[in-house]
């Protein structure tokens, strides 16, 4: 990387460091509590406690054994399990008298506005995400492979493939990802430990199911972020617009600038 792009990286990322830590802040100063967590009890604790443990199971998995290379059926059944599990939060949530656009905020009056404003928080966001990931491919050099995802987007330039890692990075992934470790864990997360606590699990479990070290601090401030954010504005709309174009970056730069995701 250019001398002149790490500097303008790191002040970059300086300001997002002060813009994030002043909202933080606000979010201690206000006594009133943003995400609703009453409706949470033993039920979720037994259902999103087998939820963490599958995940743990995952992760643990994938360090006794060598990672395989990306294809097109794994991205389609991953999708497929993970909208599963969507569906059957949902349908556990209504079961009990929950719903689920309510306590997502799924139904803000203006979700225009929300998206925007996860859009703009973004742009304050990813410098310091992608000075976390620089930092990290520098420090482990000997595991510092790039993402299956990245890789299978290299190793198979065609429109067809490259068309469905969209579908997926852009729609698929925020959709399932956010409702899974925004909208749920979190929730229960705080309910059970408080607000901090309930940021850094969900943002430690969702960079440790992406299954790779080299990305994890940069996963990790990226689901920090969608937390905090989730957090002050109440609705899953600004986490999935955040997420969905933080992906379509992350293709991008995969298909057209591949070195700089290495």
């Amino acid at each position: 990387m250019p001398p002149w792009l790490l500097f303008s990286l790191a002040a970059l990322s300086l300001l997002s460091l002060v813009r994030f830590r002043a909202l933080a802040a606000s979010l201690q100063e206000d006594s009133n509590e943003k995400i609703e967590t009453d409706c949470y009890g033993s039920p979720d604790f037994l259902f999103g406690g087998a939820l963490v443990a599958f995940f743990l199971s995952v992760i643990w998995a994938s360090t006794t054994k060598e990672p395989q290379p990306l294809s097109a059926q794994a991205l389609l059944t991953g999708s497929a399990f993970y909208l599963a599990l969507v569906i059957l939060i949902a349908g556990f949530l209504v079961f009990r008298n929950i719903n689920p656009i309510k306590i997502f905020g799924l139904a803000p009056a203006n979700p225009t506005k929300k998206i925007a404003f996860g859009l703009v928080w973004l742009a304050a966001a990813y410098p310091l995400i992608l000075s976390a990931q620089f930092l990290s491919y520098k420090l482990f050099p000997a595991d510092a492979q790039p993402q299956p995802i990245v890789s299978f987007l290299v190793e198979n330039p065609d429109w067809k493939n490259r068309l469905s890692v969209m579908a997926l990075a852009l729609f698929a992934a925020p959709l399932t990802e956010e409702t899974i470790f925004r909208g749920y864990l979190y929730g229960i997360f705080k309910k059970i430990g408080g607000r901090t606590p309930a940021l850094l699990a969900s943002s430690l479990l969702f960079a440790a199911i992406h299954l790779h070290l080299p990305s994890f601090p940069g996963l990790f401030l990226l689901g920090f972020c969608l937390a905090l954010l989730y957090e002050k504005t109440k609705s899953l709309w600004v986490p999935f617009a955040m997420h969905s174009l933080f992906n379509a970056v992350s293709v991008y730069l995969a298909i057209f600038w591949p070195e700089l995701m290495q």
